[in-house]
């Protein structure tokens, strides 16, 4: 089993499906995490300004309608360029996520997955 984050903090996530949404929200609360929670891009980038000191992580689906994920990951950064980015898609990785995580700060994890999946991509990305 993957060694769970120790270090706790806000997290915004952002994805078009509800259930990812509630699934993952109740993982990562359950970690000890605060978590926004949002299909909005507009409110994910208020909540990010809101909550600049507080949020450390942004976990994005890849495939939104209006908005790509590797998007608002860019405009995330220009808020707070030192924030790690977690790509979700059940569409694999694009040239556009590589090229961010080449660049650091930034993770894929492929959907479906698991609880022990999110535990480990969340804590290696935290603990870099």
């Amino acid at each position: 089993m993957a060694q769970e984050p120790t270090k706790r903090g806000e997290i915004i996530l952002v994805d078009d499906e509800d259930l990812i949404l509630k699934l993952g929200r109740k993982v990562l609360e359950q970690l000890g995490y605060v978590v926004h929670q949002t299909d909005d891009t507009t409110l994910a980038l208020d909540t990010l300004r809101r909550r600049i000191d507080n949020v450390s992580l942004a976990i994005l689906d890849v495939v939104m309608p209006g908005i790509e994920g590797s998007d608002l990951a860019t405009l995330m950064r220009r808020i707070k360029p030192d924030l790690k980015i977690l790509f979700s898609s059940g569409y694999g990785i694009t040239d556009e996520i590589q090229r961010q995580m080449r660049a650091g700060n930034t993770d894929f994890i492929a959907k479906p997955f698991t609880r022990e999946d999110i535990v480990a991509k969340v804590s290696k990305l935290l603990s870099e």
